[in-house]
């Protein structure tokens, strides 16, 4: 992927949360994303979008950098209870555990075809999406963003 809004905002640890993708997961789109640098215990999950703002809007402690207006929509990859779901929790490493079984390796996420975006059936070949991670930053209800991905699908 190409980053974005990169470096992030540097959360409570003192590092900015960071994105990465690779293509082979054999699931879904074949694009699986990981995140590093988080601050253990605490949760996110990602975030999909049609387009880019650099440096983003300001939210809480960091910069959404996913366009969410205009002709721009955006999704969370938050549904409950199927492969839409990317909910995850850092490890003591800064490592996103996912905690809804839709990573086949245990961390990060395997975007699934489905996009989660009214209007936007699927992801198809040739399309361009970007990503995120939205998680929280403290125990006191405090959030941040990692970077951001813009990628191209085969």
């Amino acid at each position: 992927g190409i980053p974005f809004c990169d470096p992030a905002d540097l959360n409570s640890t003192g590092l900015p949360a960071e994105i990465s993708a690779n293509f082979g997961s054999g699931v879904g789109s074949g694009l699986h994303l990981e995140a590093t640098q988080g601050v253990p215990g605490e949760f996110g999950y990602f975030l999909i979008g049609t387009g880019v703002t650099d440096p983003g809007l300001p939210i809480s402690d960091g910069h959404l950098c996913l366009a969410i207006s205009g002709v721009d929509a955006y999704g969370r990859y938050n549904v409950i209870g199927g492969d839409l779901d990317s909910i995850g929790q850092f490890d003591t490493s800064g490592i996103l555990q996912n905690n809804s079984n839709t990573s086949t390796t245990g961390s990060g996420y395997d975007v699934p075809l489905d996009i989660p975006i009214p209007g936007y059936v699927m992801i198809l070949s040739g399309e361009t999406w970007n990503f995120q991670l939205w998680y929280r930053d403290d125990n006191t209800g405090i959030s941040n963003f990692s970077n951001g991905l813009t990628v191209q699908f085969p």
